[in-house]
């Protein structure tokens, strides 16, 4: 999880995420946003190993809107208790 310190939800914690671009697997969509929101570059057979579900959102006010969230679970040791990004600041839970 990373605490957003700007935009939409600022101070929150949220996961680092996108949308998928053209011919490109839920694997490597995670991986390209976890490099371009966290810079941490992780292997894309870590994504594969550590696929763990998908959410699907609908919306009441827009039948026609559904979102699919993929959902992985990568584990990465720090070695300081955060990480700086552009984005964010990236939080080790241990």
């Amino acid at each position: 999880l990373g605490k957003k310190l700007r935009g939409f939800g600022t101070g929150k914690y949220n996961g680092c995420g996108g949308r998928l671009e053209r011919e490109e697997t839920p694997a490597h969509c995670a991986k390209r946003e976890l490099m371009e929101e966290a810079n941490l570059s992780i292997d894309l057979d870590e994504f594969v190993k550590g696929s763990v579900g998908k959410l699907s959102f609908t919306f009441q006010d827009r039948e026609h809107i559904e979102m699919l969230v993929h959902l992985f679970h990568i584990n990465v040791q720090f070695r300081n208790a955060t990480h700086n990004t552009c984005k964010g600041t990236i939080i080790d839970p241990d």
